[in-house]
């Protein structure tokens, strides 16, 4: 089957991933344990993370971490690359979640999903597990008002 790059590039934006050793590795796993490429897994795992941890509005959902290692991996350099292609009918809805996290670039809002899936959507074991959102209103003392709440885990 022979694909004309030039006429999907209409309907796609090439965006490259710029990713963390222990994040690539991460979906390198999956990839080779589902018998899938490493695109598809990425592409699984922006969905399942806006699925699972944002509603309906692109607000984001706190949950409590499934993958204790990976979110308390080390900061390392970004090395590792993977190359995806964005359909230009979603665009709205990252630029949607762009203002909302106040975060500028493509590429990093993807990374971003990338990594809160692994991080709350995936066991130790790398086997999607359904994130726990965290019941924010335990948090509220008597009297207060909830609206004064700040989640560190977004910033």
């Amino acid at each position: 089957m022979n694909i004309d790059f030039n006429e999907m590039l209409k309907h796609y934006t090439p965006v490259v991933l710029l990713l963390d050793p222990t994040t690539y590795d991460a979906i390198d796993k999956i990839a080779r344990a589902s018998f899938k490429t490493r695109q598809k897994i990425t592409y699984t795992l922006i969905q399942t993370a806006l699925m699972y941890n944002f509603n309906p509005n692109l607000e984001y959902i706190c949950c409590i971490p499934k993958n204790l290692p990976y979110s308390t991996r080390p900061k390392e350099n970004l090395s590792k690359s993977i190359k995806i292609y964005i359909n230009h009918k979603y665009l709205p809805t990252f630029d949607k979640l762009s203002q909302s996290l106040g975060i500028s670039a493509l590429s990093i809002i993807l990374r971003y999903l990338v990594t809160t899936a692994l991080e709350y959507d995936y066991t130790e074991k790398l086997m999607f597990s359904k994130p726990t959102p965290i019941d924010i209103s335990s948090y509220n003392p008597i009297g207060k008002n909830i609206s004064d709440f700040i989640m560190l885990d977004i910033i």
